[in-house]
Order: C-alpha cells, then sequence, then structure tokens
C-alpha cells in the first residue's frame, strides 16, 4: 500500500482511468453537498495569496488499486473510496469546459484533452473516470463528458452539471481561469494505492462498514462483486444483481435474508451481511458466481410472492394471492425452497399446490381460532428441513404443522359459530377471504366474482328500533355477542342500499342476489339469534369440509362439543393456564374476566368498548351487576350460553386462542 497526499490535476494527468466498481453505490451528492464544495472553491479563488506559497485545501482521499491492463494501454486503477468527490469535480470541470467554449484562451480545450479524456484513446478508454452503471449514473456522466443532452432527467450526475453551470454564469463568479487552477492544483487529495495482493473488499469495509453505514443492500452488492473479477464483474453485474435491483428493489435486503432462511436458521435484519460472509467466505470466484445465479432465480420466485401477478401459473396464482391476503411472510423461506424444487423437477405442480393448500388451511383455523402469531417464525423456519426426513414431503408438512398450534375440528367449529370473525384492520380482509371461500364451496361451478364484493351484516351494526323488536327481550345480548359472528356475515355489491334497513327489505334483496351465501338466507323466515346460530352452524360445516382437518385424532375442547353449556354446573374454569374453582356460571364469568385483566392489562380499555353490554362503571345500566374491583361492574343476568360464548370472546378480543378457556362441569 502506497500513500501520498498530491492535488486533483496530478491525479487527472496522463493516460489513465479511474472505474467506478458496480460494486459501489450510485452518485449521491445533492445541493447541499454541492453548495458546500462552491463555497470553498470561491473563497480559495478569492484568497489573494501567491500561488506558490498558498496553502492547499484538503478534499480527502482516494483509495485505488491498480487493475490488469494491456501494455502501454490505459492505466487502469479501481476506485474503492473516494467516488463521490471525483465525480463531482469531474462534473463540475466538464461545467467548467462547456461555460468556457467561446472565451479567450485555450482553457475549454485544456481541460477537454487532459483533465476529463484520454484523446488519444477509444471506447471507454476515452474517459478519465467511468461511473458505476448503477441508476444510470455511467450513461449519464458520458453523455455529459462527451457534451451530449442526457436523456434521465432524474439523474442525479445530470442534475448536479446543472446545478454548477448555473453557478458558472451567475454574477459574482469567478473567473474561468482562476477557478480552474484552483480546482486542479489547491483541491489536494491524499492518494492511496493498493498493491495487487491487497484485498479490496476488507479496505472498502474499514473505510465504509464501520464508518458512514451502509444499507445491508450496499454491503451484500459489494461482497458479491469484490469476491470475482473486475472482467466478471460486469458480466455478474448484468446477469444477476440488474436483474435483481431492478424487480425488487427496496425489498432486496429483505429477499437475501429470506433466501438465507431457507437453511433453516433465523437471520435478523441487521446480520443480513455477517451470515452471508459466514456462509460464503470460502467459495471461490466460481462459487459466488453460482451463489449469484441461484440468488438471481430465487429472485424471481420471490417476486411472485411480492406480486402474485407476476405468478402466471393457473394452480398457483390464486394461492398466492389468497397468500398476500393472509399476511403470512413468515412461510416465504419455505415457499422459495418449493419453488426450487419445483423449478429443478423434484416437485410436482401436484404436490406444491397441495402443500400450499395444506399452509392455507393452517393459517385459516390458526385466524379463526385467534392463535397469536408470536413464535411462528421460530417454528416455522426450519419447517421444510424438518419435512424433508418424510417419506413425503406433504406428509412431513402436515405432521410437524400437527403439532405446532394446529386447530382441532372442534375449536375451529365452535370458535366459526360463536366467535367475532369480522373485524376492521388486518382482520377485515382475512375474514372476507374466510367468506369468499365459503361462498367458492357453494358456488360450485357457478363462481361469481367476489374481489369487489364487501362484507354485509344481515342484522346491522347499528340496530334500528325495528331491530331491538325482532330481536325480542335480549336484543342487546344478542346484538352484542351474534353481530360478528359467521352466522350474521355475507357478501354483497349493495352494502349501502341494504344499511340499516328491516329483514323482510334484505331478503327480497338477497332473492335476486348472484351470491350463494347471500341467496341461501332467504330461507329463513326470520333473523334472530336462533336463526344466527342454526346458519353459523351450517356454514360452520362447511367449513369444516372447505379446511379439513389433517391432524391427529381429534379431542374434546369444551362442554360445547357435547351440545353446549345449558343445564351444566360449573366445577371450575380453566383461562389462561390458571384454574379458577367455579361453582356458579357468575362465578366462571368473573373468573375470566379477572384473569383477562391481569394477564392483558393494555387489552382491557378495548375489551370495555367491545362489550359494553357486559362491562361499566355505571351499575345502574345491569339487571344484576357484580362489582369486579370496586369500579368496573359486569352483568350477571345471564345464560349459560350466555356467558360461556362472552368468555370466549373476551379471549379471544385481549389476543388469546380459543383453547386457552375451557370449564369443568359436572
Amino acid at each position: 500500500m502506497k500513500a501520498s497526499e498530491t492535488h486533483l490535476g496530478k491525479i487527472l494527468e496522463g493516460n489513465n482511468q479511474f472505474v467506478v466498481p458496480l460494486f459501489q453505490r450510485p452518485y449521491t451528492w445533492d445541493e447541499s453537498r454541492w453548495k458546500v464544495l462552491w463555497t470553498d472553491l470561491v473563497e480559495l479563488c478569492e484568497d489573494e495569496t501567491d500561488s506558490s506559497h498558498a496553502k492547499p485545501h484538503f478534499m480527502g482521499s482516494l483509495v485505488t488499486v491498480p487493475t490488469r491492463s494491456v501494455p502501454e494501454g490505459v492505466s487502469k486503477y479501481l476506485l474503492i473510496d473516494g467516488q463521490q468527490r471525483l465525480t463531482t469535480l469531474q462534473v463540475l470541470l466538464a461545467a467548467l469546459r462547456d461555460s468556457a467554449r467561446g472565451l479567450p484562451g485555450a482553457l475549454s480545450e485544456k481541460l477537454e484533452k487532459s483533465h476529463l479524456v484520454n484523446q488519444f484513446e477509444e471506447g471507454l478508454d476515452h474517459f478519465k473516470l467511468l461511473p458505476t452503471q448503477t441508476n444510470g449514473d455511467r450513461t449519464a456522466f458520458l453523455a455529459l463528458i462527451k457534451g451530449e443532452p442526457v436523456t434521465d432527467s432524474d439523474s442525479r450526475v445530470a442534475k448536479a452539471y446543472g446545478w454548477f453551470q448555473k453557478k458558472l454564469k451567475s454574477r459574482g463568479s469567478p473567473d474561468a481561469e482562476r477557478l480552474a487552477a484552483v480546482i486542479l492544483r489547491r483541491l489536494s487529495l491524499v492518494s492511496i494505492t493498493l498493491d495487487h495482493d491487497d484485498n479490496p473488499h476488507l479496505i472498502f469495509e474499514s473505510l465504509n462498514y464501520k464508518g458512514e453505514p451502509l444499507t445491508q443492500g450496499d454491503l451484500i452488492r459489494n461482497y458479491f462483486l469484490m469476491r470475482v473479477t473486475v472482467a466478471e464483474q460486469e458480466k455478474l453485474f448484468q446477469r444477476c444483481w440488474e436483474p435483481m435491483q431492478l424487480r425488487l428493489k427496496d425489498e432486496l435486503s429483505e429477499f437475501v435474508r429470506r433466501f438465507l432462511m431457507r437453511q433453516g436458521a433465523i437471520v435478523k435484519k441487521g446480520e443480513i451481511y455477517r451470515t452471508l460472509k459466514e456462509r460464503t467466505d470460502e467459495q471461490t470466484p466460481d462459487g459466488i458466481a453460482t451463489f449469484l445465479d441461484e440468488l438471481h432465480r430465487s429472485a424471481v420466485h420471490y417476486h411472485r410472492l411480492l406480486d402474485p401477478s407476476q405468478e402466471l401459473n393457473p394452480d398457483l396464482h390464486p394461492r398466492l394471492r389468497r397468500f398476500e391476503r393472509l399476511e403470512v411472510s413468515v412461510v416465504w423461506p419455505l415457499l422459495l425452497n418449493l419453488y426450487a424444487e419445483h423449478d429443478a423437477g423434484t416437485l410436482s405442480i401436484g404436490e406444491f399446490t397441495a402443500i400450499l393448500d395444506t399452509l392455507e388451511n393452517y393459517f385459516i383455523r390458526r385466524f379463526v381460532c385467534g392463535v397469536p402469531t408470536h413464535g411462528l417464525n421460530k417454528s416455522l423456519t426450519p419447517l421444510y428441513h424438518q419435512a424433508k426426513s418424510h417419506p413425503l414431503l406433504l406428509d412431513g408438512v402436515r405432521a410437524l404443522l400437527a403439532q405446532r398450534g394446529y386447530p382441532s375440528d372442534t375449536e375451529f367449529r365452535q370458535a366459526l359459530i360463536n366467535g367475532r370473525l369480522y373485524g376492521t384492520g388486518e382482520r377485515l380482509p382475512k375474514a372476507k377471504l374466510v367468506l369468499e371461500s365459503l361462498e367458492r364451496s357453494l358456488a360450485g361451478k357457478e363462481q361469481v366474482t367476489t374481489e369487489p364484493l364487501t362484507i354485509e351484516h344481515i342484522m346491522p351494526q347499528t340496530p334500528t328500533p325495528w331491530w331491538e323488536e325482532n330481536l325480542g327481550e335480549t336484543w342487546r345480548e344478542t346484538h352484542e355477542l351474534k353481530l360478528h359472528t359467521l352466522g350474521n356475515l355475507t357478501l354483497t355489491g349493495y352494502n349501502a342500499e341494504l344499511s340499516n334497513g328491516d329483514f323482510q327489505s334484505k331478503r327480497t334483496f338477497f332473492l335476486q342476489s348472484p351470491v350463494h351465501l347471500s341467496r341461501s338466507i332467504t330461507r329463513f323466515e326470520k333473523w334472530n339469534g336462533e336463526t344466527m346460530q342454526q346458519r353459523g352452524e351450517e356454514l360452520a360445516e362447511l367449513a369444516l369440509k372447505t379446511w379439513p382437518y389433517f391432524g391427529p385424532t381429534d379431542s374434546l375442547f369444551s362442554a360445547a362439543s357435547t351440545g353446549g353449556f345449558t343445564g351444566r354446573t360449573p366445577v371450575a374454569v380453566l383461562v389462561l393456564g390458571e384454574r379458577r374453582e367455579a361453582g356458579t356460571w357468575r362465578e366462571v364469568l368473573q373468573g375470566t374476566l379477572e384473569s383477562v385483566r391481569a394477564a392483558a392489562p393494555d387489552a382491557f380499555d378495548t375489551i370495555v368498548a367491545e362489550f359494553p353490554r357486559l362491562l361499566s362503571m355505571d351499575a345502574t345500566k345491569f339487571r344484576a351487576p357484580r362489582s369486579l374491583d370496586g369500579t368496573w361492574h359486569f352483568e350477571t343476568n345471564l345464560s349459560a350460553e350466555a356467558i360461556a360464548r362472552y368468555c370466549q370472546q373476551l379471549i379471544a378480543t385481549a389476543g388469546y386462542a380459543a383453547r386457552e378457556w375451557s370449564v369443568e362441569t359436572r
């Protein structure tokens, strides 16, 4: 390694060329940096000190490594550090050259031949500086040097040129000759030239990785392209890296993380680069090229996961669309492995889709049953490699998923009938997906397009006097417990027209509907708690066929699985891992409320807002109030069934799975 202090003119003189490698960042300087440089140059031009005694203005360092070139040809150097400064100064010299055209003297020609180009060379060797091709920097820069217009108006290189041109034409701009002398003779740089045997990647890391932070994507690109020869860099960039960058854009780093997780180990977002190095440090240049080719192939698959419209296979496309709505990117490393196997011919399209259907089944059941998602990353990342130990991959996936929080038929059925399927935020698209899937099962060959439809509450969210009267004496309880359940939901394109209308008006409307979910409602003459329960049970049976259970033999979940709670006497309530003695249903409700509040205090405000007919600070609102803690009161004039349903919905609202609550009865 050789280091020496020099000035810009010395660096640019002679038959040489500085190549910004493809692994480098694109040109990033903006007006704030240009302004600082211009201000410094103006001050230097105004300095009356004799140039032979004037102090140089330090600009930083240039780190280069010589490349092997044709004897007596252009001396080429890879520019490892200092590309932003050198690119800016070259753009400024080009602007100064163009503004000096037509002025007395030969300044324009001198700048052109001595500091911007190698005048006797052709092709790319003609230019003193070759920026990276990333973001079109090279195309814009070469056009400026050749004096041609830049077609890319968004190019930062072109914007720098335009900014300096305005300054050069503005009133008070320094004399052109004086400015050129200052740029070429007063700007001091430390030139560090590495030996051929020095590792430029390690140098780059020491200058950037531990100094001004680079993104994980920058570091990944640098690492790959610095591991191969200059000649191979161009090929790999065009064949692999550039297509990935154009396809994935800001998602590139996250893709590499998911790609690395294909091996079965979790990779944290801040550890992508370190993990990549550990996995590939021993690779030869040929091995790096092979790894990049595999990465590029997988990037095509990842793009389809990000944007299912890119998947043209008619069997895979609709399934990926549903995965997009389920928001289950946690299984993307697994899907990347499936894609790789399918491309290699070791996984048929039938096996591929069967595994996708199994995964959808798993996630739908967990969503409906309110199974929390935390821990999924840890449990599902190694799933592929664990499943490979089974004779058939599909059997392995099913066997492993069945052991990882997979709801039984009993849990699934009860959650569908009594749980709150509808909800705002992330619940809404998932609830709609459930309804669309049931519609598809009902319709058979008579499918309707469900994408433009919205979810309709048959019993409306805001009950009118008609609904209050027709729901009966317990209308408040019925409305709170049944409103968002599956039995009260359908799909329609006429949500605004249906609004809060009475059931007979809606029934007449549904008679003309092409949606089977809606048309099937018309067989009911009235709409109340009993009919909502009946429809919920029927749709739950359909859901059990749509997402059939693939786990071991189902076990009893609660008393609800054997006919409900009416007529049963409780002994204890098991809630969130705690067993509480409870000899009455009122004690079951109180024990549930106390456990939920203690375990999830942050969720209690949401529970109060969601269940105003169950909880209030005003005891006079209730027929048979009981104090929870002296401040909050709850209604106890409820049937055993109503208390059980409230408890199940309380658990779900607090963010726990339905299986976290059950009652021992006698």
